[in-house]
């Protein structure tokens, strides 16, 4: 995969808008069909290419601000199993679709004791293919929590209802919204530079521009400049709630 990472930010970072079609599609051409195979393990780490490939192109789709593709590779769907319908790439290709935690924890050497062992392994192995694109660490480290952050808000906001984010608003807690969690859960947490607090809507904190970007593109219910900041507040309100809920699970003070 080294070779196609390198490939795969390089292109993605300078692709033109009729260019940028090519990028999601290989990464699409990798992750279909992915569960076919016999093995539990095996038939999820056969998704690990797929992941890999599917980081690096929204990664630098945040740095080149590149937002149409973004959202071309958020939302796009893949066929996990040849014989079934297609599924969401959001979910199909998350750290913990492809392995669960535990075993994560098992099968990563050194991560034994940490919260998000693949997402932080992906994190690693990015760096070098990214750094021509995303030089500095600071920057990266905020890149990936927003991709990481911005795919789990688009899954809910594809999949629960207007009564779910209702109840998890009100303050249910059988947690019926919930997503892929990544480094973020953790990451800079207590900090006004976490990703939480910067795409924090109204208040003194004011509109967020990397927010304001991907409503432009018409994610989460909004059209053309009728930028919908209430929706996105809501889906942002209850999927917060859903990480605050794993932070208390797993121990994350």
């Amino acid at each position: 995969m080294n070779v196609l990472l390198h490939v795969l930010a390089c292109g993605a970072y300078w692709a033109s808008r009729s260019q940028s079609e090519v990028f999601c599609q290989s990464v699409k051409r990798l992750a279909d069909g992915y569960g076919d195979g016999d093995s539990w393990l095996g038939l999820n780490l056969r998704g690990y290419p797929a992941l890999l490939a599917f980081y690096p192109t929204g990664l630098v789709s945040v740095a080149q601000g590149d937002h149409r593709m973004l959202e071309r590779l958020l939302t796009m769907m893949i066929r996990v199993e040849r014989n079934k319908c297609e599924k969401s790439i959001i979910m199909s290709l998350s750290p913990c679709t492809i392995l669960r935690r535990d075993l994560q924890q098992q099968l990563l050497p050194g991560r034994e004791r940490e919260f998000t062992p693949l997402s932080n392994h992906v994190f690693e192995v990015l760096r070098d293919p990214l750094r021509d694109y995303l030089p500095d660490d600071n920057a990266y480290d905020q890149a990936f929590d927003w991709f990481e952050y911005l795919s789990a808000l688009v899954h809910c906001d594809r999949t629960i209802t207007p009564e779910q984010i209702e109840r998890a608003n009100s303050g249910a807690t059988d947690w019926c919204v919930g997503g892929p969690v990544g480094r973020f859960l953790w990451n800079r947490r207590d900090s006004d530079d976490s990703i939480l607090a910067r795409t924090r809507v109204g208040g003194s904190e004011g509109y967020p521009a990397i927010v304001a970007a991907i409503l432009r593109i018409g994610l989460f219910r909004s059209v053309s400049n009728a930028l919908n900041w209430d929706h996105f507040q809501l889906v942002k309100q209850a999927f917060d709630r859903f990480v605050v809920a794993q932070r208390n699970a797993m121990g994350v003070y």
